[in-house]
């Protein structure tokens, strides 16, 4: 008669990091026609289902990460479920998750917002940026207290005909040079790219307009500031037609006139089609945009591009299309992941992790300082076995971000030091796993696990004589 499986334990778990270590290292993705926002690990790659989603928007259109509150900002675009609005979630939102309800909503007859589209936050100087995208008439930049709730007003507008402002869809922020980046699409020539001193006020002429034919703007949308490079990147989405899939042209920062790109990616090989949303990661150094697929020859995705990338290249990596990924024309990118301190786009109190052993830093005078180092994880206790004796579960093991499970047959106790009768289950991410494995008749298994982080990997637990458990069949 067949026995059933035997288990014991004494292991070690992994360090998770900590929320100021940014554990999330995720894509979000505003989905226009979905009113949701999915949240996808950053290194997706192929159709993948999200990890979490954001309900309950009315059309999403732009996204903007404050990594010192933890806080996603959303621009609703049109009323399609409520009046215009900014909605304001904790970074950690989302099903399964805290939640869709907002920690707070801009929203009301004094905050002037009307089709608010693309949105920007900067952390350093508390201030919110949003563009309502409408017709040079009435086209707006407004600033808001980066806290602002409710019907606030904005501390500052920029608003008029000497501004060049005309359906405003994508901004960039230059701390360093202390200027605003903006891009139009409801302009002549096909769109334009206006610069304007950060701390406008009223009726402001912009410092540098790039437009005209040589150009070949269509429609542009999102726009990204490479500092190190001292480069503009602009999303050309060509937009409701179908002359072209959509290119990122790239232009000189201090760019001015009637300029042609100096380099752009475009191609049937980049799987850019109708891109809308761009964001620039730049800690890996990588372009992630958004194709709202409007062209009928292709799908919604993300595809991520490397910054430096040129011609007909193809992506590093893309999510979707494809069922699972669920994209509904997709718009809006953001990334949360580590930080660079010295980033001038990066505000003193914004968590960071100095080295893989370190938790709980932030970033001060563009350095990360104030960490707390991280052990190795303890022996995992509480290992038990569900009755149908296929699931193992163990309690969470402080400072582990995932576990081994080590599995041998009862002949060969006791564990080690690493033969044929040992198999590893590696890299667990949570405190369970199943096996369906049998044993053989008149036999049994054991199962121990151990806890591992950046710093190293947890111990098995020790004999009934004290002597530590080894063995080599998890590395």
């Amino acid at each position: 008669m067949a026995v059933g499986r035997f288990f014991t334990f004494g292991l070690c778990a992994l360090a998770f990091a900590s929320p100021g270590a940014f554990a999330n290292d995720e894509i979000f993705v505003s989905n226009y026609y979905g009113n949701f926002i999915h949240v996808y690990p950053r290194t997706a790659n192929g159709d993948v289902a999200p990890s979490r989603t954001i309900f309950g928007l009315s059309q999403p259109h732009d996204l903007g990460i404050d990594l010192v509150h933890r806080e996603l900002f959303v621009p609703n675009n049109l009323p399609s479920v409520f009046a215009p609005q900014v909605t304001v979630f904790d970074l950690d939102a989302g099903t399964p998750g805290p939640g869709d309800t907002p920690k707070r909503v801009i929203a009301g007859a004094a905050t002037l917002l009307d089709r608010p589209a693309a949105l920007l936050v900067d952390s350093v100087h508390g201030e919110l940026y949003v563009a309502n995208d409408v017709d040079p008439a009435d086209a707006a930049i407004l600033v808001f207290a980066l806290g602002a709730s409710g019907n606030a007003a904005p501390v500052r507008i920029l608003k008029g005909a000497q501004t060049g402002l005309g359906g405003p869809i994508g901004m960039a922020l230059d701390l360093v040079h202390n200027e605003l980046v903006v891009v139009n699409y409801k302009v002549t020539a096909g769109g334009s790219i206006t610069v304007y001193p950060r701390t406008f006020q009223g009726n402001v002429a912009p410092l540098r307009t790039i437009q005209g034919s040589l150009t070949g703007f269509n429609r542009p949308q999102a726009l990204a500031l490479d500092l190190a490079h001292n480069e503009l990147l602009l999303a050309n989405s060509f937009f409701d037609n179908t002359i072209s899939l959509g290119e990122i042209l790239v232009f000189p920062r201090t760019g001015s006139g009637n300029i042609a790109s100096t380099r752009k990616i475009t191609g049937p090989n980049t799987g850019l089609c109708n891109p809308i949303g761009m964001t620039f990661d730049r800690v890996h150094d990588e372009l992630v945009i958004t194709n709202a697929a409007v062209n009928i020859v292709c799908d919604p995705s993300v595809v991520v591009h490397a910054r430096a990338g040129t011609g007909n290249v193809d992506p590093v990596r893309a999510i979707g299309p494809g069922p699972a990924s669920d994209l509904n024309s997709p718009e809006g990118a953001a990334v949360a992941t580590t930080v660079d301190c010295a980033d001038p786009l990066v505000a003193d109190g914004t968590p960071c992790s100095p080295d893989p052993c370190t938790t709980g830093g932030v970033c001060t005078n563009d350095v990360c300082q104030n960490g707390t180092p991280l052990t190795v994880p303890g022996e995992v206790q509480s290992m038990a076995a569900s009755p149908d004796r296929e699931t193992y579960s163990w309690s969470a093991t402080a400072n582990a971000t995932r576990y081994d499970v080590v599995r041998g047959v009862l002949a060969g106790l006791p564990a080690g030091p690493g033969d044929d009768d040992e198999v590893c289950f590696a890299n667990v991410s949570g405190t369970s796993f199943s096996d369906p494995t049998v044993p053989d008749t008149n036999s049994g298994f054991w199962y121990l696990a151990r806890g591992e982080n950046a710093c190293g990997a947890g111990t098995y637990g020790t004999e009934s004589i004290g002597s530590p458990r080894v063995t080599g069949t998890c590395p």
